[in-house]
Formats: structure tokens, sequence, C-alpha cells
């Protein structure tokens, strides 16, 4: 996801889109901070809410209306509507999911809302709240929400941005309740889905996620802390502007559950957008922010089934390594717990270094040639993607160039990836799935597909792939098992699988002949 906060036209917007597309740097979302609505008055009556000029459910004036943009191959394409607009969106070449900012509060309704008793006290003030802060607590207020905002959803905002909601404590919880009417009442079968500024008991049963905060930590420890606190999906923003610090922060973002870049005012955040991007060194930090987003997707399909392992059983998809591994905390004072409980790991089989990163403030980062791993005594560890080991129970500390991730494998681990490691977006998933094996214990993986956008994973069985991988070491045999997904679209399942072997002090990796993924499953042993 790519967020900015400084646009001066539609045009701009979609110019931006654009250059990502044009790029080849993979992508799915944009979000608009204030640039995108009012907050122009336009009244204190109900009847004038909904308009393209009203400030707190309105869009931006002159912005969303009769607005043409320049295409790449010198047409045009233009929008009458803002609903046209959405749709140019969501369409090829630019293929994007759009979301927008909200802020708990009121500009062009103070009087009613005061009148009705809608507002928290001036004491509950965060960020230019002061006394206009709406209290979500209020069912008739959720509702009055819900309804001035529905035409947002209806023309096609995906998704919202919650943001400087810390104005009471189940603020957060009551705004996801009102937005998930939104959707409900006029997309029933879409997927409500929100950012939020911070976390309240409760929100797990929405799809909503809260980053690190303003304090624009990438850390570790930053990201644990959001999952100890129960958070399933968290996320940090991606916003230094020294560009090497940003590689750091985007290559340690692409095993967050969630991946946001967050650019402000001009300060520049995008891979291309550098005041030194034309310097003589600077194709190197292009080319490492390319390889971290291509990495990302191409670790899609098994971070999208930690989320569906999330949703069905509890687990998190990023966790403390002492949550796998226990035994580290047979002594919970000991240095090794301690190590253990702050080893950021995903899905119980991953371990990505802690890289040199950096508050925005700090030039240059500290650190930012460092890798820094602690791998827990029970297995050994694969670096990702070779036949190299290590043992467990040591610290790995090493000196990296600028596009290299250190990532550290279980033994036993199954990793099912996107074969195709240049896909621009999502929707591009599919074909060929690459299902990487690491040799030296058994192991399992629950893989699962959906169409990614409706609710039928929640109560159709068909709605869902699930496909069972198993491996078993000691004849070295990989097996599957198919159930569901009859009524998925057959273009974005994986269609033929590649099994590839990792085996320790083999030259390489061992790759078995495609196989088509069939309902029946299906098994390959490797001689």
């Amino acid at each position: 996801m790519a967020t900015y906060w400084g646009y001066s036209s539609m045009q701009q917007v979609e110019q931006y889109m654009h250059q990502f597309r044009t790029r080849k740097l993979p992508i799915d979302s944009f979000i608009m901070d204030y640039d995108w609505f009012g907050p122009d008055p336009c009244g204190d009556t109900p009847s004038a809410q909904g308009g393209c000029n009203c400030g707190d459910s309105g869009y931006r004036n002159h912005w969303w209306n009769n607005v043409t943009f320049k295409q790449p191959d010198g047409s045009s394409v233009h929008c009458e509507t803002p609903a046209d607009v959405m749709a140019h969106f969501h369409s090829d070449p630019l293929r994007m999911h759009f979301g927008a900012i909200r802020k708990p509060r009121t500009y062009s309704n103070k009087n009613s809302s005061l009148a009705k008793g809608w507002l928290l006290p001036a004491a509950s003030d965060v960020g230019e709240g002061g006394d206009i802060n709406f209290n979500f607590s209020i069912s008739a207020m959720r509702d009055w929400y819900t309804g001035t905002h529905a035409h947002f959803v209806k023309d096609g905002m995906d998704f919202w941005w919650n943001d400087e909601g810390e104005t009471a404590w189940f603020t957060y919880l009551n705004w996801n309740v009102a937005q998930k009417a939104q959707y409900t009442a006029n997309k029933p079968n879409t997927r409500h889905f929100t950012i939020n500024r911070s976390w309240q008991p409760g929100m797990q049963r929405f799809p909503a996620i809260s980053w690190t905060g303003d304090g624009q930590s990438c850390t570790h420890e930053e990201l644990l802390r959001g999952v100890m606190l129960g958070c399933p999906l968290t996320s940090c923003d991606l916003t230094s502007p020294d560009a090497t610090t940003l590689v750091r922060q985007y290559q340690s973002a692409v095993f967050t559950p969630i991946m946001r870049v967050h650019m402000m005012q001009g300060t520049p955040r995008f891979p291309w957008f550098h005041p030194d991007a034309h310097s003589a060194g600077y194709a190197e930090h292009q080319a490492a922010f390319q390889m971290a987003l291509e990495m990302r997707y191409r670790f899609l399909p098994f971070l999208y089934s930690l989320a569906h392992s999330t949703y069905r059983t509890g687990r998190p998809i990023s966790h403390p390594a002492s949550f796998t591994f226990l035994d580290e905390c047979v002594v919970p004072s000991s240095s090794k717990c301690m190590s253990a409980q702050a080893t950021y790991m995903v899905g119980g089989v991953l371990i990505p270094s802690e890289l040199g990163l950096a508050h925005t403030h700090e030039r240059p980062p500290p650190m930012e040639n460092s890798s820094i791993a602690v791998l827990p005594a029970s297995t050994s560890w694969y670096r990702w993607n070779t036949t190299s080991t290590e043992d467990g129970g040591q610290t790995i500390r090493e000196t990296i160039g600028l596009s290299e991730m250190v990532v550290f494998v279980r033994m036993g681990a199954l990793l099912p990836l996107q074969a195709n490691g240049s896909i621009q977006h999502s929707g591009e998933l599919g074909g060929l799935l690459e299902l990487q094996v690491y040799a030296g214990a058994d192991g399992s993986f629950t893989m699962v597909e959906d169409d990614g956008i409706s609710l039928d994973y929640q109560n159709n069985v068909n709605a869902t792939r699930t496909t069972t991988w198993t491996w078993v070491d000691s004849n070295r045999t990989l097996t599957w098992t198919v159930s569901g997904g009859a009524s998925i679209a057959s273009y974005s399942l994986y269609t033929r699988v590649l099994p590839v072997l990792f085996v320790r002090g083999m030259s390489k990796p061992q790759y078995a002949p495609k196989r088509k993924m069939v309902s029946t499953g299906g098994e390959v042993v490797f001689k």
C-alpha cells in the first residue's frame, strides 16, 4: 500500500499510480490523506450530506467531478463522477484498490452534533480535534455516520484509513462498527477493511490493522509489541527520508502482515522519488527497492495462508520465537528466554534478520549495513533459498550489501511461493506455484486460496481451496491433498506446482518436474 499527503490534484494521484506500474514496482492499493475530501462547509442539515463538496462526508471540491486523466500512451480518460474515477483506478492497467483517510470528528455538522450530544468533551482533543470529536459509543451517531458515508462505498471506496482516534478508549472499535455497517448495507458480500493508528480489544472481529504509530519505528521490537497486545495484522509506516534507511524499512516490511509506505507533503518515500534519485549511486537503491517489493509478492501465498490460519485458529501471523519454541523459556528470566521473546518470527518457520533501521530524524541510520538474528537452539536453520545452514542456539551478526536480506528457515519448513516473481499486483497471483521444502525434519503446511474479495470463505467450503502439503523426511516424500474451491474462478488458482528440495550440504537445490494441481492431490519422491 502507498499513502501520500500533499497531492495537488487527482491527476497527480493517478500519475503516481502509473509510475508504480511503468516502473514494474508491485503494488495493490493507494491511500489518500487529507487531500481527498473537504472540509469545505456545506451546511448543517442532513439533506446537504453526500454531495461532492461537503466537509464531513463529501469529496474535495473540483477534484472528483469532470476530471480528465492523460494516459502514458497519449490517450485520455474522462471521468464525470467520483464513481467513474474509482472505476478507472480499479481497471487495467492500474488495478488499484483505493482507500482514504478519516478523522473521528466533524467539520460542518458541529452545531447539530453538539445539540444531539454526539460530541466528546474538548479534553478528548487529538490532533486538530478540539471540541469536535465524535462520540462513536452512541448508536444514533454511528447510524448517522454510516448513512452519510454510504455513497463512498457505493462509488467504489475500498477501505478506510482511520487516524487520530485516540479520543476515547473504544473509539476505534466503535468507529469500525459504523464503517462495517456501511459495507454490510451497501456491499454485503465485500470485506470491510480498515487501517487504524491504535488498537483496542475487540477489533480482532474486523479485518482491522494497526501500525506502530507516528513514532515511525519499523523495528521488530515495535512490531512484536502490537502482536503481544492482540493485534494480528500489524504494520509500520515506511517513512524515512534517508534512501538507505528507507530501503532497510522496505526490506523489513516484506515480512510484516501488512506492508505500507507513507509519504508526506513532498518528503520522498516512494522508491523513485528522492532528492538523490538521479545521483550515480541511486541505481543500487532502486534495485534494492524493487527486489524487496518483488520478494513480498513472491511470499504472498504463504502470508495469505497464514492470515486464513489466524482467522480459523487465532494463531498470529508474526510472533515472538518463544511462541513456537517453548523450550527456550524453561527459565523465563534467562537471557535465552528474553532473546526468544525479542526475536521476530513468521508462521513458526521464518526468522527475518533485524536490519539496521532508524527513526526518520536519525541520519545516517545506525547499523545501516548490519544484520542480526538470534536462532533458537531446538533446530538447525537454512538461509532462505539456499542449501547453506546454521546451527541453532547462536546469534548471527554480519555485514550485508544494500540489496541483501537475510532470512532463516527452520528445518522441515514448507513454503508455498509465487513462482513468477515479476507480478505487479495480487490479481496476477496463480499459475505456477513453487513449493520449497527444507529437509532435515518432517513438516506440513496448509495453503488456502480464495477470491480475495467476498465473505464466502466464512460459510462456503467451495469458496476456499485448501491444499495440505506434507513432507516425510525419512523417505524424502512430498504429498498433498486438495479440498474445496469449486466455486472459485479457475484463472485465479494455482494450476501447477514446482517442488524444490533444499538439503544441507548439497551444492544446489533439487527440482522435481512440474505437476498439475489436480483435485486428487499428488506425490513427489525425491531420489
